[in-house]
């Protein structure tokens, strides 16, 4: 019982910061037409804030079951080599049924937390994911209720927070090492071209998604190491985008993809990777579909483009400085509202 209850006190700022970012979710998901218990449900079973952004941009567009498929496993395949990663440092007890159910809580965050541990316990590993699991359920709840009430000045405000996380997350490391630089410039490039290219924006985001994972850490692979992430583009609101039917179908897809993706190699390998290729490649990915997703969307999340100017340089400011995820998309939310309220 210590073991949990030290988890459970690790998992508190991982807790708030996904209150924070799945408030965001649920107004997103309401303002693309879902209904909040369709967002919560997707919070619940899902668990991956770019998962669940990339997948309801494509929800909106019935049918689009196999690029639903395509884009988790891109955006989603970093969750394995965390699965990989967690296994070898679990111990004994940590085996069987327990990773089958706690291998669904595997997130960025958790598994940042987590592998600080010299051994990780499967007490402490559920109590570290119980207080984030209901942030990230509850933060959508609040967001899917109150986003159709709060003034548009402040739900365009709070649009930025994920934007502002991805942000939080990217800048680090890009600071840290060149060759993430490299990544993520290429990213940016490449996300611009499928943006506003005539031809090239007709390409569904989920295949975006993909082609911008994939192409550029391929790129750099030869020359550095390994990780990855996702990507979602703006798309204005809509109004009863789905039947129940439809909606089960992709999230059976979307929640099935992402839990398999952790569990089975949390399951089958225990040794450690050591080929370098493979590693190298897993490294960049993340990185990749976090700027992809990032620019050139921000731009088009808030009521006025300078806002989201405002927000994204204030994001990067915090991030160089070293502030955590919650910290970083607070202050860009701040950043976006202040500026508006010169305009509007």
């Amino acid at each position: 019982m210590n073991n949990y209850k030290q988890g459970l006190l690790a998992g508190i700022p991982i807790a708030l910061g996904y209150l924070s970012v799945s408030f965001t979710f649920g107004i997103m998901a309401v303002s693309f037409g879902l209904s909040w218990w369709q967002a919560v449900l997707i919070s619940m079973t899902t668990v991956t804030s770019a998962g669940q952004f990339a997948g309801i941009g494509i929800m909106i567009h019935p049918g689009q079951y196999i690029q639903m498929l395509i884009s988790q496993i891109t955006i989603n395949v970093r969750y394995s080599f965390m699965s990989i990663s967690i296994g070898q440092k679990a111990d004994s007890r940590f085996r069987g049924i327990y990773r089958w159910l706690l291998g669904f809580f595997i997130t960025d965050e958790i598994f940042a937390v987590a592998t600080k541990e010299d051994e990780i316990k499967r007490s402490y590993f559920a109590g570290l994911a119980t207080l984030p699991y209901f942030g990230w359920a509850l933060g959508t709840f609040i967001g899917a209720i109150l986003g159709n009430v709060l003034p548009d000045r402040l739900m365009s405000a709070l649009s930025v927070a994920i934007y502002g996380m991805f942000v939080a997350v990217v800048v680090p490391e890009m600071k840290k090492a060149r060759p993430v630089l490299i990544v993520v410039i290429i990213a940016i490039l490449l996300s611009c071209l499928f943006y506003y290219v005539p031809l090239l924006s007709k390409i569904s985001s989920g295949i975006t998604i993909t082609i911008v994972a994939i192409s550029q850490p391929l790129l750099v692979q030869y020359s550095f190491l390994s990780k990855m992430k996702l990507i979602i583009l703006p798309i204005k609101p809509q109004e009863d985008i789905m039947k129940n039917s439809t909606f089960f179908i992709y999230l059976l897809i979307l929640a099935g993809t992402t839990y398999l993706i952790r569990v089975i190699p949390f399951i089958a390998i225990k040794e450690k990777i050591n080929n370098r290729f493979i590693r190298s490649f897993l490294y960049y990915i993340p990185y990749a579909v976090l700027t992809a997703m990032t620019i050139p969307a921000i731009f088009y999340a808030t009521n006025w483009w300078v806002g989201a100017v405002a927000g994204l340089f204030v994001a990067v400011l915090f991030a160089l400085k070293g502030k955590g995820l919650t910290t970083v998309a607070i202050a860009s939310c701040v950043a976006v509202f202040l500026v508006e309220l010169i305009k509007f």
